[in-house]
């Protein structure tokens, strides 16, 4: 359904619609795309301060977009709602449901023992609630987790059935009860996580330093994400004999080992350790006069180093040489 304000002077409206393709990039439809589906006459709601118009040859799931025109008696036009960066869009039936990972907060923290998903439905019909299915890595088929009533069309699920380290793959669809009748939507898209540490903890060891070339490494532990380590420019923080600390200096890590011998530039794409595994690492900074580097803290950010919980996380990576730790914290 369609509704709009009565304009002064219009005697009738046109109102044009268009199959919405939410597969291509460009979300708003150009003026030339749109057909005209109906004409709608002022007299048609004389007495009333809206007119509305209903679109009954629609099909169930489908996105559409709308513009309406209006005339004078004498044909012209008085305005339009059509505007090139803006749409008014709409769904017919039941949309697919979205499901995103909060994944934060005191009791919907990922972890190796639970995971957490919210699942809502933007467009189309609210719904009545939602029937949500789940896969572990390496199983064929999708099983029935829970069927939940929606609030408001929204609804959480914290799943405790997971096992540590395996990653899980989530759908949902939304479904809509009308007296004896119930209507169901497509599939969601999946949703994959992983029941594993949200924050990453690491053992983190100075190893040495040659010609500013520091050499340190990294010990992933017990239920962490892979970790990737990207080469980037960081910032690294000298400790004075003194107490004192030294303004951030850029720290440019480069290589990486896997044994301490052989040694390799690491790739643009990253490289990738597991939990229970430990990388060797080298970067160089200017190290000032009477500072000790191990007693240094390095601090990365924008995915340089970090635990790979997917879903566009970024993680402020802090290394700490006097605690010989490192946290990944998601930002």
């Amino acid at each position: 359904m369609l509704k709009w304000k009565k304009q002064d002077g219009a005697s009738y409206y046109k109102v044009y619609r268009v199959k919405k393709n939410t597969n291509k990039s460009d979300f708003y439809p150009k003026k030339s795309k749109y057909q005209k589906i109906a004409t709608v006459k002022s007299a048609n709601f004389k007495y009333k301060k809206s007119v509305e118009y209903t679109d009954k040859k629609t099909k169930s799931g489908v996105e559409y977009a709308y513009y309406i025109n209006s005339y004078s008696k004498d044909k012209k036009l008085l305005g339009t709602s059509f505007y090139e960066d803006s749409i008014v869009l709409l769904c017919s039936g039941l949309g697919a449901p979205h499901i995103t990972n909060i994944g934060a907060g005191e009791f919907y923290t990922n972890s190796p023992m639970a995971l957490h998903i919210t699942v809502t439905n933007e467009i189309g019909v609210t719904p009545s609630g939602y029937i949500i299915y789940r896969k572990a890595a390496g199983d064929k088929k999708y099983i029935k987790l829970t069927k939940l009533k929606a609030k408001d069309g929204y609804c959480e699920y914290h799943d405790k059935d997971v096992k540590s380290g395996k990653t899980y793959y989530y759908k949902a669809k939304a479904y809509y009860t009308a007296g004896k009748k119930t209507s169901y939507s497509k599939k969601s898209d999946k949703k994959i996580l992983m029941a594993v540490n949200h924050s990453g903890s690491y053992k983190a060891n100075y190893l040495s330093t040659k010609d500013n070339e520091i050499t340190f490494s990294l010990s992933s532990k017990k239920n962490n994400a892979d970790t990737i380590v990207k080469k980037g420019i960081e910032t690294i923080y000298f400790d004075e004999l003194g107490g004192m600390d030294k303004d951030g200096l850029p720290f440019n890590l480069t290589q990486y080992s896997f044994d301490n011998k052989t040694w390799e530039i690491i790739p643009d794409m990253g490289v990738t350790f597991k939990a229970g595994k430990t990388i060797y690492l080298k970067g160089t900074s200017e190290i000032p006069a009477g500072y000790k580097v191990e007693k240094a803290i390095i601090d990365t950010n924008d995915n340089i180093i970090y635990n790979n919980l997917g879903g566009g996380c970024f993680y402020i990576f802090t290394i700490d040489f006097s605690a010989n730790m490192a946290m990944a914290y998601p930002d």
